[in-house]
């Protein structure tokens, strides 16, 4: 009994903070639209003898206030559920609320009949939702987390947050995106004055879903009105939409949804549905300039003709032809652990042989070998691999990222992607601290496209705060560096991980949960109150932390192969001792910029340069990244415990202790892909401003 009672009082102390919310943008809109003018009901529906009206209206199932209720042209409204400490603990009811729409249809009195079709969707822009329990084929349950071992027993999640539909009093039981998640006869046990009560619950289970969800069919979104025999005029046709929501209250620990939230909207209207990223797509790409905004879905490759210089500088975006992988498994070994496998070409450095991009003294004798060639005939790098790719067995690469993100590339005069945080709206000068520029627009695990930002400048003292990893000594005076781009007279420096934190594990990094994700955020929630808003936009993101060592990040590695490492594949390599976990991911709102977001920030004609030498005049003036000073990225070195990866001065990549020098910060983060483009063309004179 004790500790049953000790289980029921975390419960309540960790779900009292549990939010749910489903909020819609465009609601205050609604609202403010409905309330123009006289203050009384608008209908904007135009209407005459002689034309059908169609008309939506939305409205919260629990609430009466008409400026709830909206007739436009489109109608969208909120679902609100609060899992709290009175409402939510053990044994009490579960927790729901809901919106009706209602289509009305009106014939002329010309034919007296109509007939039109429209559209219901539910879109979820963010659900942090995981299942909190598993059970197997018997019906055992297991809480989460499980092991791997565990994941293959314990196969189905319990549902938590069911979707239940019906129109017109008739539950949809066909929604095609959804069908294979519907519950029938989901048990939901609760006491209220009589006792232990038992329900049961038919719907959707949607408690890891999101995305766009098209709600009507074919068939469920036509409305008609028939002529009367009698030659009267008919009565208008209405139909009526109940979406509910329901938050179930498990018998069981649902401490790990804790403090995370959902949030969408529902929407009812006569064309489909334009979500707001693909408005910001098409937008962005016709705005951006030379083609700067560039698709990156793997149709980007290497030349398959090299240029006739014989110098050795390693180039990348090649691999091994597919009727050649069964003979050579890599094209060549860019670390000591990959000598054993069988690769095409060779590297020997005083006739003794290395992976590539070992050092190799200059005094002596160097020279590059095909694994195919019975002669053994010496060449430089690019002479092997230019006969390779002569013989049939290298080819051309993608050397875009291949992940179907749109990013930007290109110098800082060209690339157009300014947004300006601050609220306003039409040309107004945006200050340097509300200042920032989009990387690109990246999906999400539903697939929808969320813009992420970074600082244009580097932050302030005011931003991230005067403590923490910040090293109040040391700053960079404007004055004395020839090579900043910006427009600060002093930058502060700061640590990766602060003294008492002597480990690269971002997770665990003071930077990463002071800095960035407690003072910033108060920042920018305290700035004059006008940026509340913009932090309920941030997405809680879930950062690729993992990381990977010197030889796969930067050294003989382009802008792709960094992609891969530090985003597909990356190792965790090693850690300090006393670390008790490996931040594969970190999920905060607040990050920093990865070393691909940079590789990837130059011209694409630059691609195929190693990261280490984007310090090459060409590269870093064509880099709209590149500021001019050291900077942190977020991804920490694998081989060690002590280094993180940055950029210099001159625009390279290297790394550098995490706790023994300190550089400048760019905050970065993802919006909600609700988030909208309201204004602007993106340059630095007429920024983007952003609606939601």
């Amino acid at each position: 009994m004790k500790e049953q009672n000790k289980r029921k009082s975390t419960i309540l102390l960790i779900i009292g903070v549990l939010t749910l919310l489903i909020v819609v943008a465009g609601a205050t809109y609604a609202y403010f639209q409905a309330q123009t003018g006289d203050g009384q009901h608008i209908d904007v529906s135009a209407q005459t003898g002689t034309t059908d009206s169609l008309t939506f209206s939305m409205e919260d199932k629990n609430v009466t206030d008409a400026s709830n209720h909206i007739t436009d042209n489109d109608s969208e409204s909120a679902i609100t559920i609060n899992a709290t400490m009175t409402n939510f603990k053990e044994n009490a009811e579960s927790i729901a609320d809901g919106v009706t729409g209602k289509v009305v249809l009106k014939a002329n009195s010309t034919t007296r009949e109509a007939n039109e079709t429209y559209n219901v969707y539910l879109h979820i822009d963010t659900n942090e939702l995981e299942y909190s329990s598993y059970k197997d084929t018997d019906g055992n349950v297991k809480l989460a987390p499980l092991s791997s071992e565990e994941k293959e027993a314990y196969t189905e999640g319990i549902p938590e947050l069911i979707l239940t539909v019906k129109k017109n009093g008739t539950e949809i039981k066909n929604i095609t995106s959804l069908e294979s998640y519907y519950k029938e006869g989901i048990e939901i046990k609760y006491n209220d004055e009589s006792g232990e009560q038992t329900r049961t619950l038919n719907g959707y289970d949607i408690t890891e879903k999101g995305g766009i969800i098209k709600i009507s069919t074919d068939e469920t979104g036509t409305i008609a009105v028939t002529a009367p025999e009698d030659g009267s005029q008919p009565n208008p046709k209405e139909d009526e939409w109940e979406i509910t929501l329901t938050f179930i209250n498990l018998p069981t620990d649902q401490e790990i949804n804790t403090g995370k939230s959902v949030s969408g909207k529902v929407i009812i209207q006569k064309e489909e549905y334009v979500p707001a990223y693909e408005k910001n797509i098409t937008k962005l790409l016709v705005d951006s300039e030379e083609d700067t905004l560039i698709h990156h879905n793997g149709t980007i490759k290497a030349p398959s003709q090299l240029d006739n210089t014989e110098d050795t500088e390693i180039i990348g975006g090649y691999q091994i032809t597919p009727n050649h992988q069964s003979e050579y498994g890599i094209l060549y070994a860019s670390d000591s652990s990959e000598l054993s496998e069988n690769r095409l070409i060779k590297f020997y450095c005083n006739n003794d042989e290395y992976f590539i991009g070992h050092y190799c003294d200059p005094s002596n004798p160097q020279h590059y070998t095909l694994a195919y060639d019975t002669s053994q005939t010496p060449y430089t790098f690019k002479q092997a691999l230019q006969k390779a790719l002569t013989d049939g067995y290298a080819e051309s690469s993608i050397i875009d990222a291949n992940d179907e993100s749109y990013r930007y590339s290109g110098s800082s005069e060209n690339v157009h992607n300014y947004v300006c945080l601050d609220n306003k709206t039409g040309e107004d000068e945006c200050s340097n601290d509300d200042l920032y520029r989009i990387i690109g627009l990246f999906k999400n695990k539903f697939n929808d496209y969320e813009m992420k930002l970074i600082k244009a400048d580097y932050a302030t003292e005011g931003q991230l705060g005067v403590d923490g990893a910040r090293n109040p000594e040391s700053n960079y005076i404007k004055s004395s560096e020839s090579t900043y781009k910006g427009e600060l007279e002093q930058v502060p420096k700061y640590y990766w991980a602060s003294s008492d934190n002597d480990s690269n594990l971002w997770k665990g990094s003071t930077l990463n949960t002071y800095n960035l994700n407690t003072k910033f955020l108060e920042y920018l929630r305290t700035t004059d109150g006008k940026k509340e808003k913009i932090v309920d936009q941030i997405t809680k993101h879930e950062w690729i932390t993992a990381g990977n060592n010197y030889y796969k990040v930067y050294y003989h590695i382009i802008a792709v192969d960094s992609y891969k490492n530090e985003i597909v594949n990356p190792d965790r390599g090693i850690t300090n001792a006393s670390a008790t976990e490996v931040d594969d991911k970190t999920t905060a709102k607040i990050g920093l910029m990865y070393v691909s977001d940079y590789g990837y920030a130059t011209s694409s004609e630059n691609w195929q340069t190693e990261i280490y030498n984007y310090n090459q005049d060409n590269i870093s003036t064509s880099n709209w990244m590149y500021m001019g000073l050291y900077e942190w990225t977020i991804t920490r070195r694998t081989d060690n415990w002590y280094d993180a990866f940055r950029v210099d001065s001159g625009g390279r990549v290297d790394n550098w202790t995490v706790y023994s020098i300190d550089h400048c910060v760019r905050p970065t983060f993802y919006l909600k892909s609700s988030t909208e483009i309201a204004s602007g063309d993106g340059t630095l004179g007429n920024p983007y401003r952003l609606s939601w």
